[in-house]
């Protein structure tokens, strides 16, 4: 049989049987053809979505690893800072007990010698404080300045680690928000290859299916689209939310890291500086002793290379004194024994050639009178470059004596000054103990009033230290109880997402279930409509 006339007897059939035109049983059986198809892209879908909810599933899975090991680290920070604390709080308190017991001492050893003196002026008293007022005010100016100085030094080493900070995590949130993308990416091109696919299976078979039904197929599939699109964009928004909540904690643990890094850097540069006027004061004492080697060894260099010059140029000048000298013999003794063959050789003719041996003796005379007074003048040069370096000598010799003497002086006028200021320190103890000579009574009023003043200054420094301290210990209780209820907010809120996305996945699970069993029937139904057939 034919295809066309398998199709007309199954209309008929189902004519006979519902009672129904051919024509729209055709329709019927097209669109049961449409539904199956789009039953089948439900399905490729539903697939995709469980592959989704699996990435969520790991996601939030990480999360929560990440959750515990900040816990961990929070934990850590408080051992830290309760031990910091302690360790700080031990060491205040030793360094003020001592330092009560030096100033007890120190007030006791003061007030026993006053106790010994019988008299003190209040004129003194005054003098004293106007002395003393300011050299407190400058110090407490340095003061002032160093620690502005050393403030702005801190913020801008903060600022500078903030930055490297907040540039290592941004690095970190631009590669997860890449990664995220690339996945959606590579989910949204497999979507869409799909319904390309899709798309052109529905196009080949336009001929067979009327215009309602792919209407009917491109709204739905216009809806899925938005419906994912929607889907998409609230679970972005989710992961938006979430990463700027752990940026905010990130900050904030930042910021308390950055506090105890503060008053460990404090406590660290006073070190460093006590350290390093240590080695400033021995540095200068090992300055003094190696200046005062170096001038001795320089002293003895310039003596020694100055004797050595002086005896090399002496040899040169003796050397090249006795190779002229023995130039000048050779040439004589030559000389001589010339004029001695020629006499032996021409005693016949000697009479004849009397004037012209006569003429030649006396260019010879010149000649010879020409040569020693060249030797004479390169000797005369060499004695002059001799005097020279004689008098370059003796000037230096000059300058090492002025120098001498310049050092005697200055020694000798700190000798001076130093039996000076000893007269007048032994003049100002003398006028101490001569006014102390008079109104005992007001003195020990007067250091009874001292002893108060000051016990009242420092009890109220005391009393200061004491609240500032207790201000900054509350502030750590604070930032740390703010920490930990973050943390228990943050814990619940992350498990009310588990628990919604749970509930989630269950209803599509159960939606999906029941598909499934759609599908399944309609198979049936299909299958149970072929064996009538």
């Amino acid at each position: 049989m034919d295809r066309k006339d398998r199709k007309i007897k199954v209309c008929s059939y189902l004519s006979k049987y519902w009672k129904m035109p051919r024509h729209f049983i055709r329709k019927s059986v097209l669109l049961m053809i449409g539904l199956f198809v789009n039953a089948f892209v439900c399905l490729q879908k539903i697939d995709a979505q469980r592959e989704f909810l699996l990435m969520l599933k790991t996601d939030c899975d990480g999360l929560k690893r990440k959750k515990e090991k900040l816990e961990k680290y929070v934990h850590e920070l408080k051992s830290k800072g309760e031990a910091t604390l302690s360790a700080v709080s031990y060491s205040l308190k030793e360094k003020r007990r001592q330092a009560q017991q030096e100033w007890e001492n120190l007030e006791k050893a003061a007030f026993k010698k006053r106790e010994k003196s019988e008299t003190f002026v209040a004129d003194l008293h005054r003098q004293a404080v106007k002395l003393l007022e300011p050299d407190l005010h400058n110090l407490l100016r340095k003061n002032e300045t160093e620690l502005e100085n050393k403030k702005k030094g801190m913020r801008d080493e903060i600022a500078r680690w903030k930055d490297v900070i907040e540039q290592k995590f941004e690095r970190q949130l631009k590669e997860q928000e890449s990664r995220e993308k690339k996945r959606v990416e590579e989910q949204l091109s497999v979507i869409k290859l799909q319904a390309e696919s899709d798309l052109k299976n529905l196009n080949l078979a336009k001929g067979r299916i009327s215009e309602s039904i792919q209407n009917d197929l491109t709204v739905q599939m216009e809806r899925d689209r938005t419906s994912f699109d929607e889907e998409y964009r609230g679970q972005c928004k989710l992961h938006a939310d979430q990463l700027n909540k752990l940026r905010s904690e990130e900050s904030q643990k930042l910021d308390m890291i950055f506090k105890q890094h503060n008053k460990d850097m404090d406590l660290i540069h006073r070190e460093q500086e006590n350290a390093i006027w240590r080695q400033k004061e021995l540095s200068a004492k090992q300055m003094e002793r190696w200046k005062e080697q170096r001038t001795v060894q320089i002293r003895n260099e310039v003596r020694c290379e100055h004797d050595r010059e002086l005896k090399s140029f002496e040899a040169k000048m003796k050397k090249d004194q006795q190779l002229a000298v023995e130039k000048i013999k050779d040439e004589e003794k030559k000389k001589k024994k010339i004029d001695n063959m020629l006499v032996e050789k021409s005693l016949a003719a000697f009479e004849k050639e009397q004037d012209n041996i006569c003429r030649t003796m006396e260019e010879e005379r010149d000649k010879l009178t020409n040569e020693w007074a060249d030797s004479h003048e390169e000797s005369l040069k060499l004695k002059n470059s001799l005097k020279n370096v004689q008098h370059s000598v003796v000037e230096i010799k000059q300058k090492l004596h002025q120098t001498k003497e310049e050092l005697i002086k200055a020694e000798t006028e700190y000798n001076e000054n130093k039996k000076q200021h000893e007269s007048s320190m032994k003049k100002m103890r003398n006028e101490l103990e001569e006014c102390s000579n008079f109104g005992c009574r007001e003195i020990r009023l007067l250091s009874e009033e001292l002893h108060s003043l000051k016990m009242k200054e420092k009890q109220f420094q005391k009393e200061e230290r004491i609240k500032q301290l207790e201000s900054l210990q509350e502030k750590n209780k604070k930032e740390i109880e703010d920490l930990s209820n973050h943390l228990i907010e943050r814990t619940n809120e992350m498990k009310n997402a588990v628990e919604e996305k749970a509930l989630f996945l269950q209803k599509q699970e159960d939606l999906n279930k029941a598909y499934e069993k759609e599908i399944r029937n309609f198979r049936n139904e299909v299958i149970d409509f072929k064996i009538d057939e």
